[in-house]
C-alpha cells in the first residue's frame, strides 16, 4: 500500500444512516413506553399523565399508537439506507388525521350550536375520559366538515382522503389489483366447473 493512501472500509455507514437507526431505536423504546402507559399503571405518574393526554388528543385510536410507533421505528431501522421523503410523511399524517376525523364524526352526534373551540375542547375531554371518539385532533377537521357537508359528506370526504393517501404511499394500483382478483375468481370458477 502506497504511503498516504487509506484503505476504504466497505462496511462504513454514512452518518445519515446511523442517525436514522438511532432514531428507529428511540421510536421502538418510545412505543414500548407508550404501551406501558396506555395498558398498565407500571410507569407511574408520568405514564398516567401521558395516557390521559394521548387519549384526549387521539381518542380510541390511541390504543393502536404504541404498535404504530414501534412499527415505525422498526421500519426506520430496516430501511435506514433509504431517504425519508417529506411527501410520504405528509401523506401518512393525512391518512391518520382523516381516520381520526371519521372515527370522531361517527362517535359524536352533530355539532349543534357549539362553537369550534368548544367542540375541540369537548372532544379532548371526551377522549380523555371515555377513551373513545377521535379526540381533539379528529375534531379539528371533523367540525368544519360536519358543518359544511353533514355526516355522510364527512364520511365520503375523509374515507376518500384515506384511500388516496394510502394509494400514493404504497403505490398500489387499483386496476392491477382488480385484474388479479378477477383472474383469481375466474381460476376458481374454472376449477369448480
Amino acid at each position: 500500500m502506497a504511503k498516504g493512501k487509506k484503505k476504504k472500509n466497505k462496511t462504513a455507514r454514512p452518518p445519515e444512516q446511523i442517525g436514522r437507526e438511532v432514531a428507529g431505536v428511540g421510536l421502538v423504546a418510545l412505543g414500548l413506553f407508550l404501551g406501558a402507559s396506555l395498558y398498565s399503571d407500571a410507569v407511574g405518574i408520568v405514564g398516567s399523565a401521558i395516557s390521559s393526554v394521548l387519549f384526549g388528543l387521539t381518542g380510541a385510536c390511541c390504543y393502536a399508537l404504541p404498535l404504530a410507533v414501534v412499527v415505525g421505528g422498526v421500519l426506520l431501522i430496516v430501511f435506514s439506507e433509504n431517504d425519508v421523503y417529506a411527501p410520504t410523511v405528509l401523506l401518512a399524517a393525512l391518512f391518520i388525521v382523516s381516520l381520526l376525523s371519521v372515527i370522531h364524526a361517527g362517535s359524536r352526534s352533530g355539532i349543534g350550536e357549539v362553537k369550534f373551540f368548544g367542540y375541540v375542547a369537548d372532544a379532548y375531554k371526551y377522549g380523555s375520559a371515555y377513551r373513545a371518539g377521535g379526540g381533539a385532533i379528529g375534531s379539528l377537521l371533523a367540525y368544519p366538515a360536519l358543518l359544511l357537508l353533514g355526516k355522510l359528506g364527512t364520511y365520503i370526504l375523509f374515507i376518500t382522503l384515506m384511500l388516496i393517501s394510502f394509494l400514493l404511499v404504497t403505490r398500489i394500483s387499483l386496476r392491477r389489483a382488480g385484474e388479479k382478483l378477477g383472474r383469481g375468481i375466474k381460476r376458481g370458477a374454472d376449477a369448480v366447473a
